[in-house]
C-alpha cells in the first residue's frame, strides 16, 4: 500500500519526491531547482533469486534507467524519472533539461 512518487513543477522550477503511505498520506518536501544543479542518467539493475523445492535456482534481473537530480558536489538528490529503454530516458532528459533550465551530466 506504500509507494513513492516524484512531482515535477516546471513553472516554479521545483521537484518533490514523496512517499505515499496507504496511498493517501503523502510525505516529502519540495526542493527548488537551482541553475547550479544538474541531471544525469544512471543504469539500475535489481536481481532476485528464487529456490524451488527441487533445489533449482531461478535468477530474475530487472534492468532500467533513472534520471537523477544532482546537487553542487555531484551527490544524488532526487530520482526524477524511470524508464526501461535508453531511448525513452534520453528523450525525457532532453525535455527536463530544457524545461528546468539545468545542464545534463
Amino acid at each position: 500500500f506504500t509507494s513513492t512518487t516524484t512531482y515535477i513543477d516546471i513553472t516554479n522550477k521545483r521537484v518533490k519526491h514523496s512517499t505515499n503511505i496507504f496511498g493517501i498520506i503523502r510525505i516529502g518536501n519540495w526542493v527548488n531547482v537551482e541553475p547550479s544543479m544538474k541531471i544525469g542518467i544512471k543504469k539500475s539493475t535489481l536481481a532476485w533469486r528464487s529456490y524451488s523445492q527441487s533445489n533449482r535456482t531461478i535468477d530474475i534481473a530487472d534492468k532500467n534507467y533513472k534520471i537523477y537530480l544532482y546537487g553542487l558536489n555531484s551527490n544524488e538528490i532526487i530520482p526524477l524519472y524511470e524508464a526501461k529503454t535508453l531511448d525513452e530516458i534520453q528523450s525525457e532528459i532532453e525535455k527536463l533539461s530544457k524545461n528546468l533550465g539545468i545542464e545534463k551530466i
